[in-house]
């Protein structure tokens, strides 16, 4: 019995030995090209999302050239405790609560012999496990979340093995009408295909940018107004954002895979940058102020099959001319 005490104890020792090793020669994980980090805090780890996947890093960055100095752009003051500078390496530091949401730190490198100056963005938050541990240290915008990811996966407890089976394999979660305001404890779930989020009360959707595996998002009637970072969710084929308070669109040109795009009921302007999509694209506009007057043009327009990317406006126009004329005939009818 002594003896196999003394075999274990060497063999801890052994591995205590080889994790040391691990960390005193490769402390530094180097991004020379990087200009965009999405990091996560989990317990025990920093983690990057990569090529869509969820790596374990050191919490030292080896940057790609040599910098004198690093400029933080005016940001949250959690920027400062996260991240600092040092012979061309940036550390990163888990600031505790003081992470109160999915925070962007954006970051000027400047080489003042070379005149240099890169910017490069962090985009930090945690894991749902570690939201989901500080759940009662956190916002009731986070509570609120998680309480609703765990009743929607049947979980009742943070650490328990079946969230690992259940959350991080899921390729669908619905949390359709659960009030929903901050989407961070979602960012790291980069399994998800299809992800459903309608009426909520969401008005940011940055946080969910990582979600670079989804082909379907449903994000109808919430109050979002900006949809800057969805163009990073190049493999989307189904999306709704219908009864939002989007005005540009400008960013779902990017969108190659598109195969259903509802934007109904919006505040959107220009349409040009849904010409982009293939012919076959199904796009519904209704409800939108620049309906009547981009009829209006679309109507001058001589041979309307010559121009393929417009099928889905040549519908939605014949449908408004339809409402008018019906108008048209119910004014008449009423005045005599």
């Amino acid at each position: 019995m002594g003896r196999n005490n003394v075999l274990k104890t060497k063999k801890k020792v052994c591995l205590l030995k080889a994790v040391s090793f691990v960390f005193l020669f490769f402390p530094i994980y180097s991004y020379a090209s990087s200009k965009e980090f999405y990091l996560f805090f989990s317990i025990n780890h920093l983690l990057n999302e990569k090529d869509n996947k969820l790596e374990i890093i050191p919490s030292r960055i080896k940057l790609g050239s040599s910098y004198d100095s690093m400029i933080l752009a005016g940001q949250d003051k959690v920027c400062d405790e996260i991240l600092s500078f040092s012979n061309d390496y940036i550390s990163i530091k888990d600031p505790g609560l003081k992470l109160t949401t999915y925070t962007e730190c954006k970051v000027s490198l400047i080489n003042k012999k070379n005149k240099i100056s890169d910017e490069v963005t962090f985009k930090l938050n945690r894991t749902f496990t570690s939201w989901c541990l500080l759940k009662e240290r956190t916002s009731d915008d986070i509570k609120l979340t998680i309480d609703a990811v765990l009743n929607t996966v049947q979980v009742k407890e943070c650490n328990d093995f079946a969230l690992k089976q259940t959350l991080f394999n899921a390729k669908m979660l619905n949390l359709t009408g659960k009030k929903i305001v901050d989407l961070s404890p979602l960012s790291g779930l980069i399994n998800l295909r299809a992800l459903w989020l309608d009426d909520n009360k969401i008005s940011k959707i940055d946080p969910i940018s990582s979600l670079r595996n989804l082909i379907v998002l449903s994000l109808s009637n919430n109050s979002i107004e900006n949809i800057n970072n969805i163009s990073n969710l190049k493999e989307l084929q189904w999306l709704f954002l219908s009864a939002n308070k989007i005005r540009g669109v400008e960013e779902l040109a990017t969108l190659k895979k598109i195969k259903v795009l509802s934007i109904k009921n919006n505040f959107i302007l220009n349409p040009a940058p849904l010409y982009s999509f293939q012919a076959n694209t199904i796009i519904l506009p209704q409800g939108n102020p620049f309906i009547k007057d981009t009829c209006l043009k679309y109507s001058t327009i001589d041979d309307k099959n010559s121009v393929k990317q417009l099928n889905w406006l040549d519908k939605v126009c014949k449908f408004e001319q339809l409402n008018k004329n019906v108008r048209y005939l119910n004014s008449s009818s009423s005045s005599k």
